[in-house]
């Protein structure tokens, strides 16, 4: 069986330069999760961490985002 959580944020810099982020996936990732991790498309994402999926969602306002993100889930 596999871990699967996913992780949704909703910011505009680079998710490199989001430590409270990037540690916690970090961690999830250590503990054998696998890590979908969900963006809009105004956030830089260079992250490469073995055990993550980046999706980028598209939707600059935070309603849209999250309408478009539980879409992509379903």
């Amino acid at each position: 069986m596999e871990n699967r959580v996913a992780f949704f944020l909703y910011e505009t810099r680079d998710l490199n330069t989001f430590p409270a982020a990037t540690n916690a996936i970090r961690i999830l990732v250590k503990n054998n999760y696998q890590v979908d991790v969900y963006v809009p498309q105004m956030m830089d994402t260079k992250l490469n961490l073995p055990g993550t999926k980046i999706i980028v969602i598209s939707g600059n306002y935070p309603y849209r985002y999250i309408v478009n993100s539980a879409n992509y889930i379903e």
